[in-house]
């Protein structure tokens, strides 16, 4: 079972950069903090995968917010 966290951890960091972190189980719960657009939760048959990138994690490239506007008030 501990091939599935680290096989996803180790090719979300290649491609996405560090700070990924995997939590594979089939009845847990939850608090995370994790990064803007960076949480993913999905199950497969009774299986429950939740993968994340920690707040903590190196900065996000500038380009990453680039699309957002400012809020005027």
């Amino acid at each position: 079972m501990l091939k599935v966290p680290t096989f996803n951890v180790q090719e979300f960091d290649k491609a996405y950069g560090g700070g990924w972190q995997c939590i594979v189980g089939t009845d847990f719960g939850s608090f995370v903090t994790h990064r803007y657009g960076c949480f993913i939760y999905f199950c497969i048959g009774s299986l429950a995968i939740l993968l994340f990138r920690g707040s903590a994690a190196p900065e996000a490239e500038a380009s990453q917010f680039a699309s957002l506007e400012t809020v005027k008030a």
